[in-house]
């Protein structure tokens, strides 16, 4: 992951296995690539990692949340970086079997963190809470949904999304097929208001299951202006994978 200082200077963090339990590391990059800093261990020691996001603030500053592979070993840890690359505030256990972080920030400051804890070996619940990063402290947490996996079933884990009105969260199934049996996915969305975070029940996205979808002209509330380009084709692979 990389995050770009406001200057134009480049941080970059990384989950490597050196040696060790696979750990979260970081270093600083200048313009053209080259490494500035030795690369810094960012996780305990002895405890291996699985997911983590970062929140940028306004100044510089990366509040980072990750977490270790095994709920049971610990849950989800938060720190926070300055802008010279100092931390400033040490690995803490913010939420016991917290797993699957995704994080955005706010206009305001706040960072909007949701995350999954597995009660059963199925069942997935999703949570939410505001994080304040000036008092590192974390809201109620709320349970905003629940997604359920099976043998065979890849699963990937919610992606929270943000505007001025809306948190939305969304993840994905994957059946993977074999022999004469196609695969298939479904993509699933929640989402409720930025002020009143509540539990909803997941919606099915409705993605085209053709490869390569036409494109026309379309208008709508949100200020974007074109997506994509009836005339151009398609334009990335991603749009239509």
């Amino acid at each position: 992951r990389l995050a770009i200082d406001h200057d134009g200077g480049i941080r970059v963090l990384w989950v490597d296995n050196p040696g060790m339990p696979r750990a979260l590391f970081f270093a600083r990059l200048g313009s053209e690539g080259q490494l500035l800093t030795d690369p810094l261990r960012l996780s305990l020691e002895g405890v291996r990692i699985s997911e983590y996001d970062l929140a940028p603030d306004g100044n510089d500053g990366l509040d980072i949340f990750w977490a270790t592979e095994s709920a049971p070993d610990g849950g989800l840890y938060h720190l926070r970086l300055s802008k010279e690359d100092q931390l400033t505030s040490e690995n803490r256990l913010l939420i016991r079997d917290g797993e699957e972080p995704t994080v955005q920030t706010s206009s305001d400051g706040m960072v909007h963190l949701a995350w999954v804890e597995r009660r059963t070996l199925r069942d997935n619940y999703v949570y939410y809470a505001l994080f304040n990063p000036l008092t590192a402290d974390l809201g109620v947490p709320t349970q905003v949904g629940l997604y359920r996996t099976a043998t065979g079933l890849v699963s990937y884990p919610p992606v929270l999304g943000l505007d001025q009105k809306t948190v939305y969260l969304l993840w994905a199934s994957e059946q993977r097929g074999g022999g004469l049996s196609p695969g298939e996915a479904q993509t699933f969305v929640v989402s409720f208001p930025v002020n009143s975070p509540q539990f909803n029940e997941p919606v099915t996205v409705d993605i085209p299951s053709h490869a390569r979808p036409e494109y026309h002209v379309a208008s709508g509330g949100l200020p974007y202006e074109q997506l994509a380009s009836a005339t151009a084709g398609w334009p990335t692979s991603f749009l239509y994978m």
